[in-house]
This record gives structure tokens, C-alpha cells and sequence, in this order.
């Protein structure tokens, strides 16, 4: 590899380049190099995740985590950083995972392996769920912003508009 970029420098120097243009070549002149250096830049460009105080959450996620998982222990809080888009996780000591957007709005709450509370989904979305899914409880939901989407711990799944009118 060294004899290489050595052959490669001297016939860059033996031409009549400018030195941008020697710079150039130098870099850029093995696409193993470009390659090298666009990865490098995209890696820079994904998301960033890291690790936040619990009073770091917005005022609005840390609302709906006291009004609606009072009987379970914050564990610990991401932020989550791709581009201009920020959002946040809380994941609370039984595992459930909760995320929200920049402004504080809850986009989905994950049980993962049990079953969450599901006062956070309004009494139109509770009361279907119980006359339609009786002894079922809630596993996921999740907030689309004009639907959400919401799964029982029985696999069973319910879509509901905004305002919980059951719509699939």
C-alpha cells in the first residue's frame, strides 16, 4: 500500500497540477479513499442517542408519566437526535417503554412482555376494549397522530381514530 501511494505521488508531483488540484488527487484519487470518506460523513449524519436526567423530558412527557404510571419507577430517559428530529424515551422499572415527540405528546407506550395501564387511552377507547375484548388487556399503543393503533396482550388489534371512535 505504501509503494503505491508513493508511485501515485510522484506522478502526481511530475505533472504541472496545481497544488488544489494535487490535494485532490492525493485524496481523492483511489476510490477506496472516497469511499472511506463518505462513510465516515454518513455515520456522522445518523442518529444520536443519549442518555438524559428524568427532569431533562419535556413538561408534557413528564406529565403523562406521572398521571398515568403513578405506581411504577422511572427507570431511565433517552433522547434520540437524527437530523432536526428529536425525540425522547422513558423507560420505566417494569420495562415498559414509553416515546414521545420533541414537544412532550406521547407517540407510542410498549408493555413489551406485560401488560400497561390503559387510562392514558381515554374511557370511548377503554369502554370498547372491554365490552369487545373482555378480560383482555392493553399490551401496546400506539399514537399516529390521526389514529391510534392499540394491541391487547391476546394479539388482538383495534385502530381508533383521534377522538377513540373504533374505526378497524
Amino acid at each position: 500500500m505504501q509503494k503505491r501511494t508513493s508511485n501515485r505521488q510522484q506522478v502526481i508531483n511530475n505533472h504541472n497540477y496545481s497544488q488544489s488540484r494535487k490535494l485532490y488527487l492525493l485524496i481523492f484519487g483511489n476510490m477506496r479513499n472516497l469511499i472511506f470518506i463518505l462513510l465516515v460523513c454518513a455515520t456522522s449524519a445518523f442518529a444520536q442517542k443519549k442518555n438524559i436526567q428524568p427532569s431533562q423530558l419535556p413538561e408534557g412527557a413528564l406529565t403523562f408519566i406521572e398521571s398515568n404510571f403513578t405506581s411504577v419507577a422511572l427507570h431511565h430517559c433517552m433522547k434520540f437526535t437524527e437530523g432536526d428530529n428529536v425525540r425522547f424515551k422513558a423507560v420505566l422499572a417494569d420495562d415498559t417503554e414509553i416515546d414521545f415527540t420533541e414537544d412532550g405528546k406521547w407517540k407510542e407506550v410498549d408493555g413489551k412482555i406485560h401488560s400497561v395501564q390503559p387510562t392514558f387511552l381515554g374511557q370511548t377507547i377503554i369502554a370498547y376494549i372491554k365490552q369487545n375484548a373482555p378480560g383482555q388487556r392493553l399490551l401496546k399503543a400506539t399514537n399516529l397522530g390521526k389514529t391510534i393503533d392499540v394491541t391487547l396482550v391476546n394479539g388482538q388489534k383495534f385502530t381508533f381514530d383521534s377522538l377513540g371512535k373504533f374505526l378497524k
